[in-house]
């Protein structure tokens, strides 16, 4: 090979590399907007019609907590698959001024939404049914990252052992 041909091989190998690290970077931002949510009326209809439970993140842009658990335990969850047959996963960001649909269908800001909920600490965690109604006691912080992921396992099967009783 020439010295030509080696920096040609060379920078088209670059831009491959940079088209992939796009992709990957531009497949991320995709799943990172299929979790914050909009709509918690189809989020609702879509968990009835799986017979999942929703669980819900209040999270805030400037809370770092909520940075690390969606990176250190709900991206994990969501990339895994493992969770698609029990939950779905989404996200609302409190101080976010985009208003949003409520369970019923109105539109609320995420501030009264949060109200609503009674949440004061970012990040919380709710597991709610279809309806918008709490299925086991609420995660408050980050607490304990160490058995963090036992607690949050503990009530994902909790809540849906409550749906399950429920029945259809």
């Amino acid at each position: 090979m020439t010295g030509t041909n080696t920096a040609s091989h060379s920078r088209s190998r670059g831009i491959v590399l940079i088209v992939a690290f796009l992709l990957a970077a531009s497949a991320n931002l995709t799943a990172l907007a299929d979790f914050q949510t909009r709509d918690l009326a189809a989020d609702g209809r879509l968990a009835r019609e799986r017979g999942v439970a929703i669980l819900l993140l209040f999270g805030a842009d400037y809370c770092s907590y909520c940075t690390r658990l969606d990176e250190e335990f709900l991206d994990p969850m969501r990339r895994s698959g493992d969770y698609d047959d029990l939950i779905l996963i989404r996200e609302i960001k409190i101080d976010d001024y985009q208003s949003l649909t409520d369970f019923s269908g109105r539109q609320v800001s995420p501030e009264e939404l949060a109200y609503r909920y009674n949440i004061s600490v970012t990040p919380t965690l709710l597991l709610l049914d279809a309806e918008g109604r709490e299925l086991t006691k609420r995660i408050v912080g980050l607490g304990t990252v160490e058995f963090f992921g036992l607690y949050l396992d503990d009530s994902i099967a909790r809540s849906l052992s409550k749906l399950r009783q429920r029945g259809p």
